[in-house]
């Protein structure tokens, strides 16, 4: 009989297979990442579109935008990630906007998403503060 191993279990991996999330490779001029279209799942052309909205940005190199497109992959591969173990600890099977919002809190790196994805707080406790707040101000 064999040992039970003590190795941890492997962390889930949450990617689809095939659909280009690899590390990127070295162009073969050994310049800089290769901008090939299968190494990305985010289209170089709505990367440039969003980019070119700024009025303030004047040019962006074709690596930059390639750049910009793989880290925006990993940081939202990075926060699903993040936010799907609250999901599978309770056993669930679809990732709710609850599970984002607390990824977002809990995370200090993306402090910056906390205006755009707030926790959800329910109307009657927002009425129930409104109304304590005009009381508060009437006795005043």
């Amino acid at each position: 009989m064999e040992a039970p191993s003590s190795a941890p279990a492997a962390e889930p991996q949450f990617l689809a297979s095939g659909t280009g999330t690899e590390p990127a490779q070295p162009s073969a001029t050994g310049d800089g990442p290769s901008t090939s279209k299968a190494q990305l799942i985010l289209t170089l052309g709505r990367v440039k579109t969003l980019i070119k909205e700024d009025a303030d940005v004047k040019f962006v190199s074709s690596e930059a935008y390639f750049a910009i497109a793989k880290a925006t992959e990993l940081l939202l591969e990075a926060m699903t990630e993040r936010a799907a173990q609250p999901m599978l600890q309770s056993g669930r099977s679809q990732l709710g906007y609850g599970d984002v919002a607390q990824a977002v809190s809990s995370w200090q790196s993306l402090d910056f998403l906390g205006d755009v994805i707030p926790h959800k707080i329910p109307a009657g406790v927002v009425l129930q503060k409104m109304l304590a707040a005009k009381a508060a101000a009437a006795v005043a």
